[in-house]
């Protein structure tokens, strides 16, 4: 026969065994003192960077570098110097951003025109075609995004908008931006309000 355990020895296992099956309210599927596994990856790098890369190879691009926006899948980066502008759609593959200089999604300025002085106020808009489907179009000046109205097909449109708050005089630039599930393409130009 075994030796019976003290009293207290007993009631301190007992309430051991408790905390370690669940007595508490909380539960936890790791230990304090392990440290879980990191889950976020590297962040992509800059598409401004591809940007530059690609203006060395193609030195009419050359201006102000200015990422206007950049997604999971997508990214638009302009180049802008006085009286001109260029725009690239950059697609995130592997990791690096990839120009998409197919023109498979073809852009068509509808206004205001390039070199053009308009109010402070001007309707900028772009049309788009392409054998797909589209899936994300947009419009900016100066970086800063429109609000926008569509309409057309769904591969044949048009998007218009306009600054929500009047431009100063001088020169602007203007991007549209047109993508499909598996191609993209944008558009840049400058034009001027007059003081």
């Amino acid at each position: 026969m075994k030796p019976a355990l003290p009293a207290f020895v007993g009631v301190a296992l007992a309430g051991a065994l408790l905390a370690g099956c669940g007595g508490s309210s909380t539960s936890s599927t790791t230990s304090p003192s392990v440290t879980p596994p990191a889950t976020t990856s590297a962040a992509p790098p800059d598409p401004a960077l591809a940007m530059k890369a690609l203006i060395r190879s193609h030195p009419s691009m050359a201006g102000t570098v200015l990422t206007v926006y950049s997604g999971s899948t997508w990214a638009v980066v302009q180049s802008s110097a006085r009286v001109k502008a260029t725009a690239v759609a950059f697609a995130l593959v592997d990791d690096k951003w990839k120009a998409d200089l197919t023109r498979k999604v073809k852009l068509k300025i509808l206004g205001p025109e390039p070199g053009e002085r308009v109010s402070p106020l001007p309707q900028v808009a772009i049309e788009f075609v392409s054998k797909q489907r589209f899936t994300e179009s947009a419009l900016w000046v100066d970086g800063m995004a429109l609000p926008e109205k569509d309409g057309g097909t769904p591969t044949d449109q048009t998007i218009y908008g306009a600054p929500t708050v009047g431009l100063t005089p001088g020169e602007h630039v203007a991007v549209g931006f047109a993508e499909t599930a598996k191609d993209a393409s944008a558009v840049a130009w400058v034009f001027d309000v007059p003081g």
